[in-house]
């Protein structure tokens, strides 16, 4: 299949993957049946000569995590028991020595307690009181308090809405909070073809459908995406309301190490409708031309509400909507990049800061990548690609904490 390349007049997009044909033309046929040739077994005997441990790729950084709170099912059934356990030791201990915990006044408004917050807006919905006493809680058994949501807001079930589950001291939220990402049937892509030069992608309801299925929650901690390139780190949150399965894609191949090694093969610092930035691609791990390498598998296209802009996160494809697999741009401006939405699947946002700060200037580090030189002749392809040496999953802040997205009002970074 064909890749369409990205430039200032296309789209971005990534290609299948088509697997070859297995086995000799003419000799169809099962290992060990008479009259099939049973290729021979070649047995390496590895030893410290043949392969040095100088050899080896350094071992991948792991993620930290503190753990205040875990479900105990990654998937959870429509009313069935969503359970998470509450680390209330493990919760005093991110709060800090010397935080007055131990003095009930200390905290405002209340002890422990899960607040279910809306995305985006990180608005209370809803809070379940777990102890009085932070220090009580903790020192109590093992210090873990365990207890069903699902049970505790049962509105959780008739909604069928995403939230971010957030453990608090009082108003002081703790630790990285839990995705709460409902399970619920996909609308499914079409192509309009009313126009052959340029088909769209729409999303219709199907004639006489009553709404679509919510089956239970996929239940997880929050995490960021660290992209650590050549010239520097990029972080990026992930948005699972936005486009779940999108977003859950990714951080499952960012966790495998699928991304360790590839580079940004195609940017395109000039877009065709304003002259701004358009997007720098990546996510191939063939590493050569025509940079048609993914997964092994597709990811259907989903209707995603986030809009593109100055650093979202957003898959590559090919025409086809359900194409997507690993390939993905991150957008350079809202001018140029306003005609993917709906188009293409938005899932994340680059963050102004990676955790605990750092000289990283996200902006320059961006900006750089879409500098890159050019091949000759060529409008998108790099002469010299910049690495992505990791991306990682790191715990995200309290939800509604920590740094901000990046945005680019006037050509001049801010954040929102």
């Amino acid at each position: 299949m064909m890749m369409l390349l990205i430039t200032g007049t296309s789209l971005p997009c990534a290609a299948e993957t088509v697997p070859g044909a297995r086995g000799a033309a003419g000799t169809p046929g099962t290992p060990g049946t008479p009259g099939t040739p049973v290729e021979p077994v070649t047995t390496v005997k590895v030893t410290p000569t043949t392969v040095a441990p100088v050899e080896l790729p350094p071992r991948p950084a792991q993620s930290t995590t503190l753990a205040v709170l875990t479900p105990d099912k990654l998937y959870v059934g429509l009313k069935h028991p969503l359970v998470v356990t509450v680390n209330a030791k493990q919760a005093r201990d991110a709060m800090g020595a010397g935080s007055g915990i131990n003095k009930p006044e200390a905290l405002v408004g209340g002890g422990l307690a899960i607040a279910l917050l809306e995305p985006v807006t990180a608005r209370e919905t809803a809070r379940v009181d777990i102890a009085a006493d932070l220090n009580a809680a903790a020192a109590k058994d093992d210090g873990t308090v365990r207890l069903d949501l699902g049970k505790a807001v049962p509105a959780i079930w008739a909604e069928g809405k995403p939230y971010y589950a957030q453990l608090v001291a009082g108003e002081r939220r703790i630790g990285p909070p839990l995705v709460l990402q409902p399970l619920i049937q996909p609308r499914r892509a079409a192509l309009d073809m009313r126009n052959p030069g340029r088909p769209m992608v729409t999303f219709p309801d199907k004639i006489g459908a009553g709404p679509r299925a919510f089956s239970g929650y996929r239940v997880f901690a929050d995490k960021i995406v660290i992209m650590e390139t050549e010239l520097g780190e990029l972080a990026f949150a992930l948005r699972p309301d936005a486009a779940p399965n999108t977003a859950w894609n990714f951080r499952h191949l960012v966790k495998g190490g699928f991304f360790d090694g590839t580079d940004f093969f195609r940017t395109v610092p000039v877009g065709s409708v304003t002259g701004k930035g358009f997007v720098v691609q990546g996510g191939d791990p063939t590493l050569t031309e025509p940079y048609e390498g993914g997964p092994g598998y597709d990811l259907d296209l989903e209707p995603s509400s986030l809009q593109h802009d100055y650093g979202v996160l957003s898959m590559a494809r090919d025409t086809e909507p359900d194409t997507a697999g690993s390939q993905f741009f991150i957008c350079l401006s809202r001018e140029e990049t306003r005609r993917l939405d709906g188009q293409y699947a938005a899932f994340g946002q680059l963050l102004a800061a990676a955790p605990g700060g750092g000289a990283n200037n996200a902006v320059e580090v961006l900006g750089r990548i879409a500098a890159s030189k050019l091949v000759a002749g060529k409008v998108d392809r790099p002469a010299n690609p910049v690495k992505i040496i990791s991306m990682r999953l790191a715990d995200a802040a309290p939800y509604g904490t920590g740094p901000k997205v990046l945005t680019l009002e006037g050509n001049k970074p801010g954040v929102r």
